[in-house]
């Protein structure tokens, strides 16, 4: 069981960096390489920061289940 918890830790940055994307898109934007031009992002890429955090979030919760739960049964 130590083994599972250890590697859910490790797995816990995907959670954190998600988190961070859905509470401050704008951040999420401006430390990509996609904001080379200084310039402020438009809706549309601060929406897109936004589901990108989503879907983090969403693949880090799956892959500390996946973890604790044992993995797929193989």
């Amino acid at each position: 069981m130590g083994d599972r918890i250890i590697f859910s830790l490790l797995i816990l940055p995907f959670i954190i960096w998600g988190i961070v994307g859905v509470i401050f898109p704008v951040f999420m934007y401006k430390t990509t390489a996609l904001n080379t031009l200084k310039k402020k992002p438009t809706q549309e890429e601060i929406r897109r920061s936004k589901t990108n955090g989503f879907v983090m979030l969403a693949i880090g919760v799956i892959l500390v289940v996946i973890t604790l739960i044992g993995g797929l049964g193989f």
